[in-house]
C-alpha cells in the first residue's frame, strides 16, 4: 500500500546519519523563518470546536473543546464530523492539533484529520477529495466513499492522545500517537485558502474527545508531541540542502562592493579594496596621538577638551540646563557629538576657540578611478562617488552646516533646482535643533524655511518608516516635522523615531540617491520618478518575489521568510 511504503521510506530517512551542522550558522538560518504568523497564533488560541449542523454531538463544558455523542445515531454508517471554529491559517510552517480520547463507544471509529468548509458532516472523514482522516483502527482515508482505508499506524483507544499535523511548505499530512511520530500519511495535499478545517469524527454513542489547538505556557498544557523538535528537523534537512550549493565568492564580493559604492560608504570600500598602508614610521611623542590610530579616537580627545571648555564658559546655574540638553541630544546619535555642540551656537557662547574639529575622510582618487572603470549596467553607481562619500561622512558625524555648504559648492545646480534636496537638508537641521532641546531655534528655522514647502504644489517629503508596519517604507511631509514642537519631551513621544540614528540614515540615503539620479539624468529621463536601488536591494526584492511565487504555487501554504542578520 502507498501509505505503508511512505512510512517505511520516512523511517529509513529518519535513521540516516545527519551531516554535521555548524550550530551557529544553523541558528541564524533558523531565525530567518516565522514558524507561525501572529495572526495564525491568535487564531489557534481562540479556536474551539463548532457544533453547527450537528444534531447528536454536545459540548461537555463552556470551553467548547470537549465534545461527546449523547444518543444513539440513526444508522450504522452515520457519522458526526465536527470542525474547528476557524479555518487553518496557511501562513505558517506547520499547523498541528491534538485530541485526547476520553471515552470510546462500541464501534471504535473515532477519527482525526482535516476537511473542507462544505464537507458533508454526516460522512466519515476522508470521503472527499479535500478531506483526510486517521481512524482509531489504524487506517487512513482520503477521497474514499466506500470500503476500508489504507493501513498506516497503530490503533488508538481510550486515554490515547492523537495528533494531526499539516506541513504547509511541503503539503504533507502526518499523525502522531502519544507523542510518537507515525510518519507521513498524505503527500501533495490540495489546499484552499480559508477553506481547510481541523476536524474530528465521532461515530457511536458515548464517543468523547477533548481537543488542543495551541499549547499554553503551562507544562501541563503542552502538546504530547515535541513540535519544536520536529520543526528543527525539517529545517536541518533544508539547511543541508542549502549548504550543498556553492556560491561564487567573487559575485558576493562584487555585490557587497556595489552596495558600498551605491550608498557612498567610501571609507569602508577603501578598506576592503585598497592594500593596508604601512604603520607610520615617525617617532611618536607621549603628548601626541599616533597618526595611524582610528579617527574616532583622534576625534574624542579634542572633543572632550572642547566639552570641558564649554562647561567652563557656562555659569554654575546654567550647567544643569546645558547638561539636560546634552543628554537629550544623545538620543539623536545621528547628529553626532561634534554636531551636538555646534548646533548650540544659539546659546550665544563660544563653542570653538579654533577651527572646526571635523576631520574629512581621506578618499583615494585611485580608488574612485578604479571603481568608475568597473562600471556595470545602465546606471553609473560610481557617479560623484568622492562627493557622496564625503557628504555621508559629514552628515553621519553631525556636520550638517558644513555638509550643506559642501553640497552647494559641488552640486550647486542640483541644490538650487531640486526642492526635495533642500527639504532633506532642512529636515536634518530642524530635527537637530529639536534633538538639542533648542525649541526656539527650531521654531525660528521652520518659520523661515518651511513656508516654501507649504507653497509648493507637490508635497515635499522625507523617507521614514511605517509605524504600523516598521518593515515597510513610508514618507512624511517636511512640514509635518513641526509636530515635534507639540511635545515637551519629543524623545519619548510617538514621533521619537524622527530623532533616531535610523531616521538620519534614511535621509542620508535619500540625498545619496538624488545625487545618483542627477548624475545619471540622461539615462533616467524616461523614468525620472523611479526609485534607484542598489544591486543588493534588487537581490532582496527578487527574493521576496520568488517566495511569493513559490507560495502561490504551493496553494499559498508555507513559512514566511524574514532575513535576520
Amino acid at each position: 500500500m502507498q501509505a505503508t511504503q511512505l512510512k517505511k521510506t520516512e523511517s529509513n530517512q529518519n535513521h540516516a546519519e545527519p551531516k554535521p551542522l555548524n550550530g551557529q550558522l544553523f541558528s541564524l538560518y533558523q531565525r530567518n523563518f516565522d514558524y507561525q504568523s501572529e495572526q495564525a497564533r491568535e487564531s489557534a488560541q481562540e479556536m474551539h470546536l463548532n457544533l453547527k449542523g450537528n444534531t447528536f454531538a454536545k459540548y461537555r463544558d463552556m470551553s467548547k473543546r470537549i465534545v461527546y455523542i449523547q444518543s444513539k445515531l440513526p444508522h450504522s454508517i452515520y457519522a458526526n464530523v465536527i470542525q474547528a471554529s476557524e479555518p487553518i491559517d496557511l501562513d505558517q510552517e506547520i499547523f498541528y492539533f491534538e485530541i485526547k480520547i476520553l471515552h470510546q463507544g462500541g464501534k471504535n471509529q473515532i477519527m482525526i484529520g482535516i476537511s473542507e468548509k462544505d464537507y458533508p458532516l454526516n460522512k466519515q472523514l476522508g470521503s472527499t477529495k479535500l478531506s483526510y482522516g486517521f481512524k482509531s483502527d489504524g487506517k487512513i482515508f482520503h477521497n474514499k466513499t466506500t470500503g476500508s482505508g489504507e493501513d498506516y499506524g497503530s490503533k488508538f483507544d481510550k486515554g490515547d492522545v492523537v495528533g494531526c499535523g499539516l506541513v504547509l511548505s511541503t503539503r504533507q499530512i502526518f499523525f502522531t500517537l502519544n507523542g510518537r511520530y507515525l510518519g507521513i500519511a498524505f503527500k501533495e495535499v490540495e489546499l484552499v485558502k480559508g477553506q481547510m478545517f481541523a476536524s474530528v469524527c465521532l461515530q457511536s454513542i458515548n464517543d468523547e474527545v477533548s481537543v488542543k489547538f495551541q499549547p499554553t505556557s503551562s507544562l501541563r498544557d503542552q502538546f504530547s508531541f515535541d513540535l519544536q523538535d520536529y520543526r528543527n528537523e525539517i529545517l536541518k534537512k533544508e539547511y543541508v540542502k542549502v549548504q550543498a550549493f556553492t556560491a561564487d565568492r567573487r559575485k558576493m564580493h562584487e555585490i557587497v562592493k556595489s552596495y558600498l559604492v551605491h550608498y557612498g560608504y567610501v571609507e569602508t570600500l577603501q578598506a576592503i579594496e585598497e592594500p593596508l598602508e604601512p604603520v607610520a614610521k615617525e617617532e611618536q611623542k607621549d603628548d601626541k596621538i599616533p597618526i595611524f590610530m582610528d579617527r574616532k579616537l583622534t576625534e574624542d580627545v579634542p572633543l572632550l577638551e572642547q566639552k570641558s571648555r564649554l562647561m567652563s564658559d557656562v555659569s554654575i546655574d546654567d550647567q544643569p540646563t546645558l547638561t539636560l540638553k546634552s543628554a537629550r541630544s544623545e538620543s539623536f546619535s545621528g547628529i553626532g557629538s561634534i554636531g551636538q555642540l555646534s548646533s548650540m551656537i544659539s546659546l550665544g557662547r563660544r563653542i570653538n576657540r579654533s577651527e572646526s574639529l571635523y576631520v574629512p575622510p581621506n578618499i583615494s582618487d585611485r580608488l574612485v578611478e578604479k571603481v568608475q572603470k568597473q562600471k556595470k549596467g545602465q546606471i553609473d553607481e560610481a557617479v560623484y562617488l568622492k562627493e557622496r562619500g564625503t557628504l555621508r561622512h559629514m552628515l553621519s558625524t553631525g556636520e550638517i552646516f558644513q555638509a550643506k555648504q559642501f553640497f552647494k559648492d559641488n552640486l550647486a545646480e542640483l541644490y538650487q533646482k531640486n526642492i526635495s534636496v533642500r527639504g532633506l537638508f532642512d529636515a536634518l537641521e530642524f530635527i537637530g535643533y529639536i534633538a538639542n532641546g533648542e525649541t526656539d531655534k527650531a521654531v525660528e528655522f521652520a518659520s523661515e524655511n518651511f513656508i516654501a514647502y507649504l507653497k509648493n504644489k507637490r508635497k515635499v517629503t522625507i523617507p521614514t518608516k511605517d509605524l504600523t508596519q516598521p518593515h515597510l517604507p513610508a514618507n512624511i511631509g517636511v512640514t509635518e516635522l513641526m509636530g515635534l514642537l507639540c511635545y515637551q519631551e519629543p524623545e519619548t513621544s510617538e514621533l521619537k523615531f524622527l530623532l533616531t540614528n535610523e531616521q538620519t540614515a534614511l535621509i542620508i540615503d535619500a540625498l545619496n540617491n538624488q545625487i545618483i539620479k542627477y548624475g545619471n539624468k540622461e539615462q533616467l529621463i524616461a523614468r525620472e520618478s523611479d526609485s534607484i536601488y542598489s544591486r543588493l536591494e534588487n537581490v532582496f526584492q527578487q527574493l521576496e518575489v520568488c517566495q511569493s511565487v513559490q507560495k502561490e504555487r504551493n496553494c499559498n501554504g508555507g513559512k514566511r521568510f524574514k532575513l535576520t542578520l
